[in-house]
């Protein structure tokens, strides 16, 4: 699995309750897919910056550019 940035935030749902919810720093489909597999059966959701922003009323980010020649110098890029 490809390793991406990931943040660990609590939101509440229409019960009250405070499901888990880890935002993945990533807008690739693929990548969100194979963490949702991960991450099922385990009382988690997974959530892309993009759902946030649309969960928040914002207008998400567009694509950061990749243009490093390994993937530390784009994951340092999407950092800064």
């Amino acid at each position: 699995m490809s390793s991406c940035g990931i943040n660990s935030v609590r939101s509440r749902d229409n019960m009250g309750e405070l499901p888990a919810r880890i935002v993945a720093a990533t807008s690739s489909a693929h990548k969100l897919a194979e963490l949702r597999g991960v991450a099922e059966g385990y009382g988690v959701r997974i959530v892309s910056p993009k759902d946030v922003a649309a969960e928040l009323g914002l207008e998400a980010l567009g694509e950061i550019a990749e243009h490093g020649e390994s993937f530390d110098e784009n994951a340092e890029i999407k950092a800064r």
